[in-house]
């Protein structure tokens, strides 16, 4: 074969495979290199090398850094048993190992027994029961966990959970960088983020968590989620917040869909009829909030002021500090479908330590009103109301829309437009007896009515008082029966600082199909038939570490936020609410029955109590049990139009109870501990009505309808 140069190396030996270069050449050969190491049959003394790596290893140590149950000859066809097969794999497993378990249908292996008492994890690739279409979930002695993954989803689960702490799955996250961030840079430990689709009429929740109580009651309660933060320093604490953001820019009408900072629900049946020595009346122990405000540390003994947990408010209420302004129809609201004894019941609060003055049931600055007769919409104009004013003259006025009926004055001196001795007015005559009190006194049988127009002889009054029909010259004993006539709540509050987030949970929803939901967090707590164990779907700390006042701590802490952001007016349509529309809530709660055959009670809907864990003679004090921001723009701070009586319930429902001691302040002053300033206040001692101007009582009205007051009274309203 000619070559072009001419090629003078060797040629190509006889029985030699061509070069692979194909040019039909190769160099001659090499030297013999050194022998292999012997192998073996089984491949005891074969070494590989990871690719990557540069270590090599023999294959029985390379192998042996997974415990597999197929290599102890696990067979996965949804028939044979693998019970002898797992034990072997689990007693080979050393501490804290994992045990691998291949896809395949597993007749379940109970009873596995051997190995370390310690747990172990079980990895799961597909593995089903027989049929293929249950995953396995749960596999091994108590304590240890699963996870596997099946049909998308991802598991983790332990098996018969061992005594004392510890979880299934556990995350931990340590910023230790110390410079520069903003607060409105998030760092979350869990992020769960979701995205509901148009055209997807599926309910899409950010998070589920579904519990089963089979405990009975000597044993420890379930609870859905629960989330501690330590404040140890200046920093704000939160443990936990909710966001609800609207960005449609459109109002709730033309959403089609309701819109809900938080829902809390609690299903259950029968009546709330549980001992209970921390509730007023000594039973009920279902509640749809259970708001706890306690102090970290306890000092026994210690009686100083100066060392006491105070709280500014139990719920405060924020507004935007944009200038648009956010408009609440309600700040506290019930539905039209609610039935309820009372919806706002003070009577359980004691008075702080060295305050000297009644609990105020009720707390407004001047200007605020009480409204008895609301109309029919959420911003409807006030009808009947009681206001104190300091406009012209300071004094406490009921109102008829823009009417002043009738008006008592801080020196106690009455007067209105219809004064006079008439059925259903009052009679302008002063007697004094049980002190100086001296005021209006009536007849055993009469009344004092506020309604509106000219009411007949029989008309039912707006507000009315009735005792017993027996007359006493001097006030005598207590009575027996508590009946509250003014009840109303108000929210006073102020402004707080910077954000820290803890976690965040958040759900995007673009659908426009009827009846989708979108649910940023869910969280259920179940008891089930025959359990008596207690149960609540959250339990929300805030632990202060500090011990120090607020003011000296710096950064506020709040037990639970809920925000609520959107554009535009609530007007969409909605029959359960009181006015036929309104689709925003910044809370809902909602209690359902499970039977709907039976009647179910509540005890409370929102609960506020002490816990004096510890011991000790110091205390736990409200400031205020509902705060609200300075500012905040409201057509009204509490609504119970919704509301009404339980069928079997003749009295009126009750929209404030209180104790008697407690008040109405109608001018509360500048700050969240001042004194009583203008107020209503029933004292069980005279068993009478008083409205004080301070520290001074200027009227008062007895059991038997006697009314005294310390002024003047005048047929005319002055303002």
């Amino acid at each position: 074969m000619p070559f072009d140069p001419p090629f003078s190396g060797y040629i190509q030996p006889p029985g030699v495979p061509p070069d692979p270069t194909g040019d039909c050449w190769r160099g001659p050969a090499g030297p013999q290199g050194p022998p292999g190491p012997a192998g073996s049959a089984d491949g005891t003394n074969t070494t590989v090398i990871a690719t990557g790596s540069t270590t090599p290893r023999y294959l029985p140590d390379r192998f042996a850094d997974w415990v597999h149950v197929k290599d102890f000859g696990a067979v996965l066809d949804g028939v044979t048993d693998n019970l002898a097969v797992f034990n072997a794999a689990r007693a080979a497993v050393s501490l804290n190992g994992t045990i691998q378990v291949p896809r395949g249908q597993l007749k379940f292996p109970n009873g596995i027994s051997a190995g370390i008492a310690t747990p172990v994890l079980w990895r799961t690739d597909g593995t089903t029961f027989p049929g293929g279409t249950a995953p396995i979930v749960t596999l091994g002695m108590p304590g240890d966990v699963t996870e596997g993954f099946f049909n998308g989803n991802k598991y983790f689960g332990k098996r018969s959970a061992l005594k004392g702490p510890g979880a299934t799955l556990r995350v931990d996250m340590l910023q230790t960088d110390t410079t520069g961030g903003s607060i409105n840079d998030i760092c979350g430990g869990i992020s769960v983020v979701t995205q509901q689709n148009l055209g997807n009429a599926n309910s899409v929740w950010g998070i589920a968590l579904v519990g089963d109580n089979f405990a009975d009651a000597s044993s420890g309660g379930m609870v859905g989620i629960q989330s501690t933060v330590r404040k140890h320093a200046g920093g704000d604490c939160w443990a936990i917040q909710t966001v609800t953001l609207d960005d449609t820019g459109l109002a709730s009408s033309a959403n089609g869909h309701g819109f809900v900072g938080a829902e809390i629900a609690v299903r259950t049946h029968g009546l709330d009829d549980a001992s209970n020595a921390e509730s007023y009346g000594g039973v009920g122990i279902r509640n749809a909030i259970h708001l706890t405000l306690n102090r970290s540390n306890i000092l026994p003994g210690n009686t100083n002021p100066d060392d006491l947990t105070s709280f500014a408010h139990a719920i405060w209420v924020s507004g935007d500090s944009a200038a648009t302004k956010t408009y609440v129809g309600s700040v506290y609201a019930v539905g039209m479908s609610m039935d309820t004894y009372s919806v706002f019941d003070a009577r359980g609060a004691g008075v702080p330590f060295g305050y000297t003055d009644p609990v105020a049931a009720v707390r407004m600055l001047a200007g605020q009103c009480v409204d008895f007769n609301g109309g029919p919409s959420l911003n409807s104009t006030a009808g009947n109301y009681l206001q104190y004013t300091t406009t012209g003259t300071p004094r406490l006025r009921y109102m008829d829309g823009a009417a002043e009926l009738w008006a008592v004055s801080d020196t106690g001196a009455w007067s209105g437009s219809s004064l006079g001795y008439t059925a259903g007015n009052i009679l302008p005559a002063l007697g004094s007896y049980g002190g100086s009190n001296v005021g209006f006194q009536l007849p055993a049988s009469a009344r004092i009515i506020f309604s509106k127009g000219a009411p007949a002889a029989t008309d039912f009054a707006t507000v009315e008082v009735q005792r017993s029909t027996n007359s006493y010259a001097t006030p005598t004993g207590a009575p027996s029966n508590i009946v509250s006539v003014l009840r109303a709540t108000g929210v006073v509050g102020a402004n707080d600082g910077a954000t820290n987030w803890g976690s965040i949970f958040q759900n995007t929803t673009s659908s426009t199909q009827a009846g989708a939901a979108c649910i940023g967090g869910a969280f259920q707590g179940i008891r089930l038939a025959g359990s008596n164990s207690a149960t609540w779907a959250a339990i929300i700390n805030v632990i202060d570490q500090t011990n120090n006042a607020s003011s000296v701590a710096s950064g506020g802490i709040t037990a639970g936020e809920i925000d609520l952001r959107a554009s535009g007016a609530d007007d969409g349509a909605n029959g359960p609410k009181f006015g036929g529309f309104g689709l925003r809530q910044l809370l809902q709660m909602q209690i359902v029955r499970n039977d709907i055959s039976q009647d179910m009670e509540v005890s409370t809907g929102i609960w506020f109590c002490n816990n004096l864990a510890g011991g000790g003679t110091t205390h736990n004090t409200y400031l205020q049990a509902i705060g609200c921001q300075v500012g905040v723009q409201m057509y009204q701070m509490v609504d119970t139009r919704g509301a009404v009586a339980p069928a079997s319930y003749t009295d009126p429902m009750a929209a404030v109870r209180m104790s008697a001691g407690q008040c109405i302040d109608f001018n509360g002053g500048p700050s969240l501990k001042s004194n009583g300033g203008n107020y209503l206040k029933y004292d069980s001692a005279t068993s009478k009505l008083f409205y004080y101007v301070g520290g001074v009582a200027k009227w008062s009205v007895d059991a038997s309808g006697n009314m005294r007051c310390a002024g003047t009274v005048t047929g005319s309203v002055t303002p």
